[in-house]
């Protein structure tokens, strides 16, 4: 009579620790069918330049070139570069800009650096990335009245350049 008491309550507490054990996955499964429905679908990517409609603004101008053109004259520059590259550089030229305010340059909306461009000015934008990836790329040189991006734009140029995969 004993040894069966002790067995059923062993028994119940064995069904008590199996239930505890499965009443614990069910949660864990709700929060991550709930995580799963609250990812969105598409990545969204905050832009340090904001999209919009801007024309040419201020003095000067900005132009970039790779070993396949210049974009000077309004034509987009191939850059062949490696699937797997880590890092390539591309020349720009500034000239008959203010150099009394500060120049950011973004790639795609990026920032890339920021510059002090001038008269004549001659440098090199450091491409990583998704400034790498296969397609047509947009550079825009902005110079603000504050030095800061909160202020008001007072100097706009863009160009292109695009790559290409080899």
């Amino acid at each position: 009579m004993k040894n069966k008491i002790v067995a059923m309550i062993m028994i119940g507490m064995l069904a008590m620790s199996m239930t505890a054990c499965g009443g614990s996955d069910a949660p864990d499964e709700a929060k991550t069918e709930s995580v799963k429905n609250e990812t969105p679908e598409e990545e969204v990517v905050k832009r340090d330049f904001p999209e919009g409609e801007y024309s040419d603004l201020g003095s000067g101008t900005f132009s970039v070139q790779t070993s396949g053109g210049d974009s000077a004259d309004g034509s987009t520059p191939v850059l062949f570069a490696k699937e797997n590259s880590v890092i390539v550089q591309i020349g720009y030229k500034a000239e008959g800009m203010d150099g009394s305010k500060l120049s950011y340059i973004y790639i795609d909306g990026m920032e890339n650096t920021t510059e002090q461009l001038g008269e004549r000015v001659q440098g090199s934008l450091d491409l990583q990335e998704d400034a790498l990836s296969e397609g047509v790329h947009t550079v825009e040189v902005v110079q603000y009245d504050t030095d800061e991006p909160e202020g008001e734009i007072v100097t706009y140029k863009s160009c292109q350049y695009e790559v290409k995969l080899k």
